[in-house]
């Protein structure tokens, strides 16, 4: 088999798994689509590019976005943070013994444990009540 024909049969195979993949990608998308409109999205908390949940230390791209997420919050004293998105850090940096990516570079290991520590000691954000809404729906009796 000439190296011609073998690269045009290796790019139809590529060619036949992007398209499955794109396919398995648009009927996700429209189930998750069509849960959101019945008020029920069901979306958990997996790695786009993986297709999976990935924890702690097993993706670098996963561990810089927390440690992103983590600096940017903590510039701001956690003050946009809400309980959920608490929590998660929490969780995430919450295994002492993961091989987490940013561990690699001391200082910005560092950085997160501080940030950590000043995540922990921040106060809980604000939730705000209809009661505290100024403005108040106006019932007409026409």
């Amino acid at each position: 088999m000439s190296t011609e024909r073998v690269r045009k049969q290796r790019g139809h195979e590529a060619e036949k798994l992007f398209q499955a993949s794109f396919n398995a990608t648009l009927d996700r998308n429209r189930q998750l689509l069509t849960q959101v409109g019945a008020g029920q999205p069901d979306l958990p908390n997996e790695n786009f590019d993986t297709g999976a949940i990935t924890g702690p230390g097993k993706y670098r791209l996963n561990d810089e976005t927390h440690a992103k997420l983590l600096d940017a919050l903590a510039k701001e004293s956690f003050s946009g943070a809400s309980l959920e998105v608490r929590a998660e850090l929490l969780e995430f940096y919450g295994h002492p013994d993961a091989p987490y990516a940013t561990k690699r570079k001391p200082k910005d290991w560092a950085r997160v444990q501080a940030e950590l520590e000043q995540l922990k000691k921040a106060a809980p954000p604000v939730v705000a009540t209809a009661a505290d809404d100024p403005v108040q729906p106006v019932l007409s009796s026409e």
